[in-house]
């Protein structure tokens, strides 16, 4: 199957908006912020305090809690007796990777996003740095991701294309992408 580029920036245009907006409402219900511009402004012309009673913060707490309480190491498993040897090597060196890239964390934060506002994205990249840590981890704020939305396969098997809009200046756009500069261009 071909990719058409504009057919994904289409099918962008037509996705519903409304559940970003409702995912950062959870998001600043979790935060104590459950009270509207207007409601506090109504609440200090009669002259009472708001109070906030956050129901949620407690229970979101509680499952994090759970899920750190719970947390294993990644783990290869061979498939017979003669590859355990190399299982083992293998587990040792993911080991260190996941410890040297702070792999936990990552994976934490990114179960809180997805407990508080129902989806959260990581990136993960080889680092080009031969001196550095192996693998790049980044947290990637909800609003720069699309994904294909037809998609009914829990583990996105059945996705067409997922795109993280990310700004850029049209000049490292070019280059990044050289072969796309008549495309940049346009829009």
């Amino acid at each position: 199957m071909k990719f058409d580029f504009n057919a994904m920036l289409s099918d962008i245009e037509a996705q519903d908006k409304e559940w970003r907006l409702t995912a950062e409402k959870c998001a600043e219900y979790y935060d104590h912020r459950q009270l509207t511009d207007k409601r506090l402004k109504d609440l200090e012309s009669c002259e009472r305090l708001p109070v906030i009673g956050n129901l949620i913060q407690p229970a979101i707490n509680s499952v994090l809690g759970h899920e750190e309480s719970t947390r294993r190491d990644f783990r290869v498993v061979a498939d017979d007796v003669e590859g355990d040897l190399v299982a083992d090597a293998l587990n040792q060196r993911l080991n260190e990777e996941t410890r040297l890239s702070n792999v936990n964390r990552y994976c934490s934060d990114a179960y809180k996003g997805m407990l508080i506002k129902g989806l959260d994205w990581l990136f993960v990249d080889k680092n080009t740095d031969p001196f550095s840590k192996h693998f790049l981890i980044e947290r990637v704020p909800m609003s720069e991701i699309y994904y294909d939305m037809r998609g009914i396969d829990p583990e996105f098997g059945d996705w067409r294309w997922i795109a993280r809009r990310k700004f850029m200046d049209v000049d490292q756009a070019k280059v990044y992408f050289p072969d796309q500069k008549k495309l940049i261009d346009t829009l």
